[in-house]
């Protein structure tokens, strides 16, 4: 036997099915036909219209979702035989949409980090993955689909970051802690990094103690200047003052210069925060040497630039903060002469 049906392509919409069949033995009176559809129509037909060598007397009827024909009055015999099935659904079992344009809103979506690793709109090129919407019968086929272009993301400056040592006598072994205000949440595998200056000496045995704001079943690896908080079981939220510390840090010497650098990311390292100039203790005191020095780690001083107070400038005075510097009178003529 031969059979072909075909279905009024409407996604989503009730229709008809027109049914051919060729058989090749008659189909007597009280036999039937039946049609089973594939997974994902939902059959609830009420009527077969033009029959063609079918007696008209036939009745409908439905065994579980298959419909069934049954011959009635006059044997069918064989050869062609036709029907139209009304109410095949395909695929939306209740509440269908009707073409048109609708907007629902998603709640508790967090962004990743930065898609591009820069502070600027204008400076972010890079986007993330397109998105993809999709309409979806109850088993998953897909009646239509489309892709969305995603929108770039940039990082954030931390609002505040902190980095102090417990001691700040040169080259000594004591804690450190780290203290910080976010405006984004650290979601669970998130991280927080911190790199210490050049001069610093880490233990790799050191441990982390988790202050405020970071769930003590988050985690912390240790390696060269660099510590890693990896956040467990539940995010770091909003807030001020998330602070941990930091056992088995070295000082550096007592003028050594440099910045710390914290920032946090998303479970795949993308940047959410960043700081990567903050200043030790002369920074704290001196205003970042006016601009016009490098601020001390350990110490209340500035190493100047030349010209501005440095160790190799000639002077009468040198301003601690490298905002001012008076020149020796007879180096100044001397110079102007040789010149």
């Amino acid at each position: 036997m031969d059979m072909d049906a075909h279905v009024f392509d409407a996604l989503g919409a009730q229709t008809l099915v027109d049914v051919a069949l060729t058989t090749t033995v008659a189909i007597p009176v009280g036999g039937s036909i039946r049609v089973t559809f594939p997974s994902g129509f939902m059959v609830t037909p009420t009527a077969i219209t033009s029959p063609v060598g079918l007696d008209a007397a036939s009745s409908l009827s439905m065994i579980g979702t298959v419909p069934k024909i049954t011959i009635a009055a006059t044997a069918v015999a064989a050869g062609t035989v036709s029907f139209t099935l009304n109410g095949v659904n395909l695929g939306v079992a209740t509440f269908p949409l009707v073409p048109g344009t609708y907007k629902y809103t998603l709640q508790g979506i967090t962004n990743p980090g930065s898609s591009c690793n820069q502070f600027y709109d204008e400076a972010c090129v890079t986007a993330w993955e397109n998105l993809v919407v999709s309409t979806l019968d109850v088993n998953g086929n897909t009646f239509q689909s489309i892709s969305v272009p995603a929108t770039p993301i940039i990082k954030s400056n931390l609002r505040f970051a902190r980095v102090r040592t417990a001691l700040t006598t040169p080259n000594t072994v004591t804690s450190a802690y780290v203290l910080f205000n976010t405006m984004t949440v650290i979601p669970v595998g998130g991280h927080i990094v911190v790199t210490f200056p050049t001069g610093f000496t880490l233990s790799p045995a050191g441990t982390v103690m988790f202050n405020n704001g970071i769930n003590s079943m988050s985690t912390a690896t240790i390696s060269g200047l660099t510590v890693q908080v990896t956040v467990a079981s539940s995010s770091v939220a909003i807030q001020n003052g998330v602070k941990f510390t930091l056992s088995g840090v070295t000082t550096p010497p007592l003028h050594t210069s440099g910045s710390y650098q914290v920032q946090t990311t998303d479970s795949l390292n993308n940047v959410l925060e960043e700081s990567v100039n903050i200043g030790g203790v002369g920074c704290r005191f001196l205003n970042d040497c006016s601009g016009h020095g490098d601020c001390t780690l350990m110490s209340s001083t500035c190493t100047c630039h030349p010209g501005f107070g440095a160790s190799s400038d000639v002077a009468e005075y040198k301003a601690p903060d490298c905002s001012a510097r008076k020149f020796n009178k007879t180096k100044r003529l001397l110079m102007r002469c040789d010149g």
